[in-house]
C-alpha cells in the first residue's frame, strides 16, 4: 500500500500539498486458480496465462497509472480483458473511492527458463505528466506497487532459446566511483538520473531537469553486491538507453560504490517526460528463494 501526498490541483476549492492517494493492487489468482501468498508459483502448460487483480483507491483526488508486465527483467506483450490487441503498456484511469476488477492475459510467456522458476512481474506506475506541473522539487510524489509470481521451470522445448540483447555497463562507456566512507549507505541505495552530484560525493538526484545537448546526463546505479539488469522507461514505454539496447546487465561490488551510465540527450526525447528506472536482481530470478527482485525509482522529469 502506498500513501503519498501531491500538489496538483485537480480542483481549486482542495488543497493539494493535504490530499493523499492510497493504491492497492493485489493479485487474485492465475488462471482461476488463487495465488499462495507464501510461495506465489504456478505452473505453465504452454497456455494462455490470465492473471486477475483487484485494484483499490482510497484517497482524495484521482489519478492515471501505467501498467506493464516482466518476466525475468523482459518487458512481456500482454492483452487487457477488453482489448484485442497485445500491448507492453496500458494506461487506467483511477478515480477517488475506485475499486477495479482487473485481467491481462500472456497469450505465450517469454523469456522462461528451464533451470530456475521465472518470475513474472506486475508494475503500476503513476502518470506524472500532469502532476508535477511546477519545476520544483518540493512536495514530491511518487507512487509505484508491484505485484509478481513465478512460474515453475518448464520443460527445455518451451524454454527460450534466444533473449533480447543486453548491453554490459563497459560497453556503454559506464565509470564505477568510489563513495567517502560518510557517503556510504547515506538515504539508502539510491539510483536514477543524474547531471551532478550533492557534497556528500552522492548523486543528486532532481525532480525536474532541463534537456540541455551540452549536459552530461547519467543513470547512476548503486546496490548490494551481486548481478542485476536495469530498464528505463519514458512515460511508460521501454527506451533503448543503452548504446541502443533496452536492457543493461551489470554487477555490484557493493554499496561502497555506484556505476555512472551516459545517457544520450537523443533518448530522453523532446518535451517534459517521466523516467523510471527499473533494477532487478539476476541473483535473486535465478534463485530459488521467494522475495521480491526488484527496484523502482521515483520518477524524474526532463524538461526542454
Amino acid at each position: 500500500m502506498i500513501s503519498q501526498g501531491n500538489r496538483y490541483d485537480w480542483d481549486t476549492s482542495r488543497h493539494p500539498e493535504t490530499e493523499t492517494l492510497q493504491v492497492g493492487f493485489f493479485p487474485n489468482g492465475v488462471n482461476g486458480e488463487q495465488l499462495d501468498y507464501e510461495n506465489p508459483t504456478v505452473s505453465y502448460d504452454n497456455g494462455p496465462m490470465t492473471c486477475d487483480f483487484s485494484l483499490t483507491c482510497d484517497g482524495t483526488r484521482k489519478i492515471n497509472c501505467t501498467l506493464f508486465v516482466t518476466v525475468n527483467g523482459y518487458i512481456q506483450p500482454f492483452r487487457v480483458e477488453n482489448g484485442g490487441e497485445e500491448q507492453t503498456s496500458y494506461t487506467i484511469p483511477v478515480k477517488e473511492e475506485d475499486f477495479q476488477k482487473i485481467s491481462l492475459t500472456i497469450d505465450r510467456p517469454v523469456y522462461l527458463s528451464s533451470e530456475h522458476p521465472s518470475y513474472v512481474a506486475i508494475h503500476l506506475l503513476a502518470n506524472y505528466d500532469e502532476l508535477l506541473e511546477n519545476e520544483s522539487d518540493e512536495g514530491s510524489y511518487s507512487l509505484s506497487v508491484y505485484e509478481f509470481f513465478r512460474i515453475s521451470p518448464v520443460s527445455s522445448d518451451l524454454a527460450t532459446k534466444e533473449f533480447p540483447p543486453s548491453a554490459s555497463a563497459e560497453e556503454v562507456g559506464a565509470v564505477q566511483n568510489g563513495l567517502p566512507d560518510e557517503a556510504v549507505g547515506y538515504n539508502g541505495i539510491s539510483y536514477g538520473v543524474v547531471r551532478d552530484e550533492d557534497q556528500t560525493g552522492m548523486p543528486s538526484f532532481k525532480r525536474w531537469m532541463k534537456n540541455d545537448s551540452s549536459e552530461n546526463y547519467r543513470l547512476a546505479l548503486q546496490q548490494e553486491a551481486g548481478r542485476y539488469r536495469t530498464i528505463l522507461l519514458r512515460d511508460g514505454q521501454l527506451v533503448e538507453a543503452f548504446g541502443g539496447k533496452s536492457y543493461l546487465d551489470w554487477e555490484s561490488s557493493g554499496l561502497g560504490n555506484y556505476w555512472e551510465v551516459p545517457i544520450s540527450p537523443d533518448v530522453l526525447g523532446k518535451g517534459s517526460h517521466i523516467y523510471y528506472a527499473v533494477t532487478y536482481c539476476l541473483d535473486i530470478m535465478n534463485g530459488d528463494t521467494v522475495q521480491c527482485p526488484f527496484l523502482v525509482t521515483e520518477p524524474y522529469t526532463i524538461v526542454v
